[in-house]
């Protein structure tokens, strides 16, 4: 369903759905100590939307497919 786009519903945004996804690994090293890995990706389909709105003139998109791959090392 549609969203209004400010608050007199002057106008109104389309609805939207994105998918995130994301791979984790725990493992160790030599000397034992714990490495979690991961990797995301969001906004997998790479989905056209609007985020939100201030006005018909401020309408801001969202994010496009982006990826990110964090490392943890616990001491």
């Amino acid at each position: 369903s549609e969203r209004t786009g400010d608050d007199q519903s002057s106008f109104h945004l389309p609805s939207f759905w994105t998918v995130d996804t994301g791979i984790f690994y725990k493992t160790e090293t030599a000397g034992g100590t714990p490495i979690d890995l991961q990797v995301n990706v969001i906004n997998l389909f790479n989905e056209q939307y609007y985020q939100s709105s201030l006005a018909n003139s401020r309408v801001f998109p969202g994010s496009p497919r982006a990826f990110y791959a964090t490392m943890g090392v616990v001491f």
